[in-house]
């Protein structure tokens, strides 16, 4: 029986093998607006993948759910899942979703990718900028307009504007940037 605690371990030590220079990665990072937490994230220069991790005692239905607010505000996505529920994630699941076999032998856990992550065209900027304090939205906005917000910009404000002055690559690298500098201490080891 593997559970989340299980894998999640051998799921990090896998993406810092796999890291790119300068990447990172971090765990339980809120999203959308706090309706989910992800699991792992792993970022790099340009780019930022969740990984959401179900165990045999997890309920794999939540994907659904799950993936509906994962699918508006993260570029790439990948499940991490075991063989109890590899048929109904298939089932489920958009085809831009990665799907990775979690395999436990001789008491190590390794992976078999099943399908790889593609490009997520559901992804909404606006939404993925609310993964983002309202401090960091301001030092963006900032950045972007040289002046200040408006004293009573909220966060969905800032994200909007932002959202309308950024593509969909702009807003990816920011985010990136942003979360990066959340996670100092899983910076990988080739920096």
């Amino acid at each position: 029986m593997l559970k989340d605690k299980d894998i999640r371990p051998y799921l990090i030590e896998h993406l810092s093998n796999i890291l790119p220079d300068n990447g990172k990665i971090s765990e339980e990072q809120t999203l959308h607006n706090g309706k989910v937490i992800a699991d792992v994230i792993m970022i790099s220069k340009g780019g930022v993948h969740i990984y959401e991790i179900k165990g045999d005692l997890d309920k794999i239905e939540r994907i659904k759910r799950q993936s509906e607010y994962y699918n508006r505000c993260a570029p790439k996505l990948s499940l991490v899942t075991t063989e109890k529920h590899l048929k109904k994630a298939l089932e489920i699941l958009p085809n831009h979703w990665g799907i990775i076999l979690a395999l436990k032998k001789d008491d190590r856990i390794y992976f078999k990718y099943i399908r790889k992550s593609s490009t997520n065209n559901i992804f909404c900027k606006q939404t993925a900028l609310m993964t983002l304090w309202k401090s960091e939205l301001t030092e963006a906005f900032v950045n972007l307009n040289h002046m200040k917000p408006k004293s009573n910009a909220t966060r969905a404000h800032l994200a909007d504007q932002i959202s309308n002055m950024l593509t969909k690559k702009g807003t990816v690298k920011l985010l990136s940037e942003t979360l990066s500098r959340r996670a100092p201490e899983f910076t990988n080891n080739k920096l």
